[in-house]
């Protein structure tokens, strides 16, 4: 998106900006948006004029043969995506090139994955075959239906690369239309329903495919120019993949699951009330794609922000209209599935809710996916959950429907909250507490120093005295530097007797609210101004004479940070044996949920340089007791992996004991960096979000210079 703002004069100056337009979403979200769409939304109807034609129990068959489709050709949906965002193996974002090359070369490259996925089908045909007794004939009719989609799917991709999306749609409304309507000709014609319903799925793949190669070879001489100036789709091939086969096992789990659990006829009634269930899986988002363009507030600083006027829209349509469906469920079911299927009459009002929620989880997954977010393979832990349920608790419809209300449910809440978490992320520096430099008026501090040595406290009272003044002696053969003291909302005499060593070498600063010594260190971070960064603890337990060796190692070796160990060989600690044992248990937690070779993390004692702060410091989030540990892991992430594990002296005065409260609260912090770093990826958005500020700020900064 680019923005225009008019310069004194009157010119007008096109500006990148990080306002998304609806228009723009549509286009992220619409290589997996239009085909999912048509593919559900066509085989949903199939299978609705099937059960017309059939009883219960031939239609819980058909309904596991074409469940078993929707998963199978799941994967085509996301080749089709990687190809037209340029992440399929060897792509690049837009790629396109003249004529047939560009479905030759992606074919080229996808070949391999192809060849294996093919097998992959095959077998899975030949298991669905022997699950529902299906002849060889029908399994095959069911490999060629996949296969043909897939190979729909890379001119279609490329056809999107190239800015012809909308050629995209009419294909995809030609397939969606062709599959109900070749099924219902061939069901009028008295052929077998099972039968008419693969034939008319191999036709429905064979029309999009014929179609789409059409279109390539019509425009062979022509060159196909790449469309870049859009938002992509975010993530790998494998992660695209990985959403789309999640969203179809999440969204057929509780017909698969009924087949088998249930009598045949029961399995069957509830097919037909989950098949009429899913039409609030497509109301919903076609309602909020026609609504949302009439908010004259879309275009809004945070990009994302739409997703809450978007779910409630949705929320709004699918409520009104899941009461029209209990209101009238009867006769709704009745009517469109037939006189056979009366006993799905009690099931439509909550396969409907499900539908409803299952539309939501839809919109939050394409969300969490196209922000590189991984909540949505959430989706996977709540299949196998629901399937490890269904198959314990004794069954009924009744059952499986409401475990299936409360898995779409948890879904949803889930990948929502993960959805507020990423929207609400801005740069934690815009949030710091507002402190106030405390410092004898008139004096200037030093604009360029070698060293800046952060000091956080917090009622550190009179020993802050004794511990400034080892400090300041043990920095006077540093070229050099500056302490900065921290008062994390001090109420006693800390910040006074600080304020006695206020000059251009020390300065001191004050908060009047405690928010935790990350916070502390966020903002003496924040102001220092010194090559080389380092922090250690007030409460004098950690001997401050290793602040020389320290800074001579990062010079000598150019490491990215050097941080104390007391696990080191060489240090010198005396502290009690709990406190080793839980050090050592840390160690191992983080070690295994985050892959740091650092035998330490915790130690109060560090020196970074100052480009590795720059870079790690405004994406950190840690106010309190993990700061360090997601200090190293954002750094971890962005290549600073040159860190130094180096002795120190400590000997402990039991002035601040990590109490059983304390050390949940280290454990509960720590989980939610992993959360934050494996599931919301929300390091790597902030890092995006953090480019498009500076752009804005560089942007922004001759206006006030002007003013």
């Amino acid at each position: 998106m680019r923005s225009e703002r008019n310069e004194p004069g009157g010119t007008a100056t096109t500006l990148p900006s990080d306002r998304m337009s609806f228009e723009e979403l549509v286009e992220a979200v619409a290589p997996l948006l239009i085909p999912s769409v048509s593919l559900y939304g066509s085989v949903f109807v199939l299978s609705i004029v099937a059960a017309r034609f059939v009883s219960p129990i031939a239609f819980g068959a058909i309904a596991v043969v074409v469940f078993s489709y929707l998963i199978l050709v799941a994967p085509v949906t996301a080749v089709q995506a990687a190809v037209a965002t340029g992440v399929w193996p060897g792509g690049t974002p837009g790629d396109a090139v003249a004529g047939m090359r560009a479905v030759s070369e992606p074919l080229r490259r996808l070949a391999p994955a192809g060849i294996a996925w093919a097998a992959i089908v095959l077998i899975a045909s030949a298991g669905v075959a022997a699950l529902v007794e299906l002849p060889v004939l029908r399994s095959l009719l069911l490999f060629v239906a996949v296969v043909l989609s897939m190979a729909a799917a890379v001119p279609l991709g490329q056809m999107y690369a190239t800015g012809r999306g909308r050629a995209v749609g009419r294909i995809a409304v030609a397939t969606a239309v062709a599959r109900p309507v070749v099924g219902a000709l061939l069901l009028v014609a008295d052929v077998d329903a099972e039968l008419s319903v693969l034939l008319a799925l191999v036709l429905g793949d064979l029309t999009c495919a014929a179609l789409a190669f059409a279109w390539i070879r019509v425009r062979t001489r022509r060159h196909l120019v790449p469309s870049t100036d859009r938002f992509l789709l975010g993530g790998s091939f494998q992660g695209i993949i990985v959403a789309v086969v999640g969203l179809a096992a999440i969204t057929t789990a509780d017909v698969m699951l009924a087949r088998y659990r249930l009598p045949a006829g029961a399995a069957g009634r509830y097919a037909g009330a989950a098949v009429l269930g899913r039409a609030l899986l497509f109301v919903g988002p076609v309602a909020a794609l026609f609504a949302m363009p009439r908010f004259a507030a879309l275009r809004v600083v945070d990009p994302f922000r739409w997703l809450r006027r978007s779910l409630a829209v949705t929320g709004a349509v699918i409520a009104a209209v899941w009461v029209v469906i209990t209101a009238i469920g009867p006769s709704l079911t009745l009517g469109v599935l037939g006189e056979a299927f009366r006993g799905s009459r009690a099931l439509v009002s909550s396969l409907a809710g499900a539908g409803g929620l299952l539309a939501v989880v839809w919109q939050l997954s394409l969300f969490h996916k196209t922000v590189r977010s991984r909540a949505h393979a959430s989706n996977y832990v709540l299949v196998v959950a629901f399937v490890l349920l269904g198959v314990t608790l004794p069954a009924s419809a009744e059952t499986i429907a409401g475990l299936f209300v409360g898995t779409m449910a948890a879904a949803a809440l889930f990948q929502y909250q993960g959805a507020r978490a990423i929207c609400r992320w801005t740069p934690p520096l815009s949030l710091l507490t507002p402190h106030e430099e405390v410092r004898p008026t008139g004096r200037i501090g030093v604009a360029n120093v070698e060293l800046s040595v952060i000091l956080p406290c917090r009622n550190a009272g009179p020993a802050v005295r004794g511990f400034l003044r080892e400090l300041i002696a043990r920095l006077e053969d540093v070229a050099s530097f500056e302490v900065i003291v921290v008062s994390d909302g001090s109420t006693d005499d800390t910040v006074a007797i600080a304020r006695e060593f206020a000059s251009p070498a020390v300065r001191v600063f004050h908060y009047a609210r405690g928010s935790g010594k990350g916070h502390a260190l966020r903002v003496g971070l924040n102001e220092a101004r010194g090559e080389y960064v380092g922090y250690v603890d007030s409460d004098g337990d950690i001997d401050p004479e290793a602040i020389g060796p320290f800074l001579a190692l990062m010079k000598l070796y150019r490491l990215d940070i050097v941080l104390g160990s007391k696990r080191h060989p060489m240090s010198e600690v005396n502290y009690p044996a709990v406190r080793r044992v839980m050090s050592w248990v840390y160690h191992k937690v983080a070690r295994v949920l985050f892959l740091i070779d650092v035998r330490d993390t915790q130690t109060g004692f560090k020196v970074i340089r100052r480009d590795v702060l720059r870079a790690v410091l405004p994406r950190m989030l840690e106010k309190r007791y993990a700061f360090d540990l997601e200090l190293l892991v954002i750094a971890r992430l962005l290549g600073y992996r040159k860190v130094f594990e180096a002795p120190v002296r400590i000997n402990y005065r039991f002035s601040s004991q990590v109490v059983p409260t304390t050390a949940a609260r280290i454990l509960v912090d720590t989980t939610a960096i992993f959360y934050r770093r494996y599931i919301l990826n929300t390091y790597s958005y902030a890092g995006d979000r953090l480019v498009v500020m500076a752009q804005r700020a560089e942007r922004d900064a001759p206006l006030v210079e002007e003013l």
